[in-house]
């Protein structure tokens, strides 16, 4: 039957909150958000945290028959394959790393004006 098929099982979010995640696990989220795990290693805060976050109000976790799991909102309908904290922890990635490279280039600016008067 097709529609057995289509049928998912509700998991309900299980929160550690002692989690910690591992090294590999930061690295692995930081690269999937677009870090340069060689060069922006100040940033892996962004990705910890993105690691530990939870689901916000209305979403739980769900898995197909196939054993893949997805997001589903059920005020909204929405259901997404990405947990849906990850454009945020995206985003504010994108946000941090212009700062940083602001600020690293203003002190590069300023150490150079120094040595040129």
């Amino acid at each position: 039957m097709a529609s057995s098929q289509m049928e998912s099982v509700i998991l309900e979010e299980d929160i550690d909150e002692d989690y910690e995640p591992t090294e590999e696990e930061v690295i692995e989220y930081a690269t999937w958000l677009g870090m340069d795990v060689d060069k922006e290693r100040d940033l892996f805060w962004i990705a910890t945290e993105g690691l530990k976050a939870p689901l916000p109000e209305h979403w739980k976790p769900c898995k197909t028959a196939d054993g893949d799991i997805y997001y589903f909102n059920f005020s909204t309908g929405e259901s997404v394959w990405d947990h849906p904290c990850d454009e945020y922890y995206k985003k504010l990635y994108a946000d941090e790393k212009v700062k940083r490279d602001k600020k690293l280039a203003d002190k590069k600016a300023g150490g150079a004006k120094e040595t040129s008067t």
